[in-house]
């Protein structure tokens, strides 16, 4: 796990795993109320998506040993979120 040393670190965990995901759902969010945003959130959240399974992919890769569940399953459901975001995009574009 992580070891969180000084008062700034955790003021740093919150700022890039909560506060970075927040601005991303606001971004979904208005995506979903505004439809003139709608492709642009649609392409956001791909490219989310491809970047947390791709990172996860290759800490697998790198970083080869023993692994639980938990990170397959991660990694399986990103890269399926982003494919399923591409081929949204993708239909938006082509109507």
């Amino acid at each position: 796990g992580l070891v969180l040393e000084g008062n700034d670190a955790p003021i740093e965990v919150r700022a890039q795993y909560g506060g970075i995901f927040l601005s991303i759902a606001s971004f979904g969010l208005l995506g979903a109320i505004r439809e003139a945003m709608r492709d642009p959130a649609l392409l956001m959240m791909c490219f989310v998506y491809v970047g947390l399974g791709g990172g996860r992919l290759v800490g697998v890769i790198v970083d080869a040993g023993p692994l639980g569940s938990y990170t397959y399953a991660a990694m399986g459901f990103e890269l399926i979120m982003a494919l399923v975001l591409a081929a949204l995009v993708y239909r938006q574009r082509a109507v």
